[in-house]
């Protein structure tokens, strides 16, 4: 397991305040046609998840700065994300384009799942966590970057998320994250460029920033079937 400060070090090595895209028309990474039809609205995009559902008070306060995203730059982004989808993503799972590629690997893992619910190989754990930066995230959507607040915290977080590696290996580090907005599939001109970044430096200001508190009887299985349509299907309270 990644240690805590080698966390820290990593995650802090690009998020960070200042938000800049290159000033020059934006492409995003070609695989958000995987989820973005060409009319900036979500297509079919199935599979599973393990995520923490979000308290009222941080919904609502992220969904004050998606707000402010949509008002500012509209046309740098794909159709907003409702906000009853908005969560914290532990661990991914399986995800296609085509529902038939993965329907057997979910059969699979929600028998897996049902098994971690039964056997309580998962202990009630609070856990705090911070808001950090707005960040791009691999050229397909800006994401609101989360941290645990103590090394305790952070401990808490990767047990929960180690039992999730047993079912899938992934092959990237964790960084917990809340999705804002996926880009405008079609990309947008160097001056929506500008304004975007000008825009997120604003909210990345520290006085956006605030702490909030999940535990694991948020800890939920869903399947998805596009990027704002999820469905819980086992909750591990």
């Amino acid at each position: 397991m990644e240690s805590y400060i080698s966390f820290l070090n990593r995650t802090n090595s690009f998020e960070t305040e200042r938000f800049a895209l290159d000033n020059r028309y934006f492409v995003p990474r070609d695989s958000l046609k995987a989820k973005v039809n060409m009319d900036c609205k979500f297509k079919e995009f199935c599979g599973d998840t393990v995520v923490f559902t979000l308290p009222v008070e941080v919904i609502s306060k992220i969904s004050g700065m998606i707000d402010i995203l949509y008002r500012e730059v509209p046309e740098c982004f794909a159709t907003r994300l409702p906000d009853e989808t908005l969560h914290m993503t532990l661990h991914d799972l399986v995800n296609s384009e085509s529902t038939g590629r993965v329907r057997d690997l979910m059969i699979q893992n929600s028998k897996l799942m049902e098994q971690i619910k039964q056997s309580r190989m998962i202990p009630h754990r609070e856990i705090r966590l911070k808001t950090n930066y707005i960040i791009n995230m691999v050229n397909t959507s800006l994401v609101l970057a989360i941290q645990p607040c103590s090394k305790s915290d952070y401990q808490r977080l990767m047990k929960t998320y180690n039992i999730f590696e047993e079912v899938v290996k992934l092959p990237y580090p964790f960084t917990p994250h809340i999705t804002l907005a996926y880009y405008n599939v079609n990309g947008f001109e160097a001056t929506s460029s500008r304004k975007l970044s000008k825009v997120v430096t604003s909210l990345n200001h520290r006085k956006n920033y605030f702490e909030f508190c999940i535990d694991t009887s948020r800890l939920v299985y869903q399947t998805f079937t596009s990027m704002k349509d999820y469905k819980d299907v086992i909750v591990f309270d």
